[in-house]
């Protein structure tokens, strides 16, 4: 497969979350996840499994790779995890200003 052919640049969506002591970070659009310590390192670590993915269903033939970069999370997934952007939306920011969700977009390339 020629990718350079079939590269674009893209916006995926992500979003983390902090649990008590750990963040969970996860991009929607391609239904990849990670954890780690803070929110710098998930969303490094996300950025990086995004790339990866993103070369590694490049290498496949067309099909897979059409298939691959079309996967998305499964819908209660993604409503699981925008809920907290929802119903800010809705209701507004908590008034502490200790949200532990924090929505983002990566750029990338397929």
């Amino acid at each position: 497969m020629n990718a350079s052919r079939d590269m674009a640049t893209r916006y995926v969506n992500c979003y983390a979350r902090r649990y008590d002591d750990r963040w969970q970070a996860v991009c929607l659009d391609f239904d990849l996840m990670v954890e780690g310590s803070s929110f710098e390192e998930v969303k490094e670590a996300i950025n990086a499994a995004v790339i990866s993915y993103i070369e590694d269903a490049l290498e496949e033939e067309r099909e897979d790779a059409r298939r691959l970069l079309n996967r998305r999370a499964p819908l209660f997934t993604r409503i699981a995890w925008t809920w907290p952007f929802i119903m800010s939306a809705l209701f507004g920011r908590r008034k502490d200003g200790n949200d532990s969700s924090i929505g983002f977009a990566i750029t990338c390339h397929a």
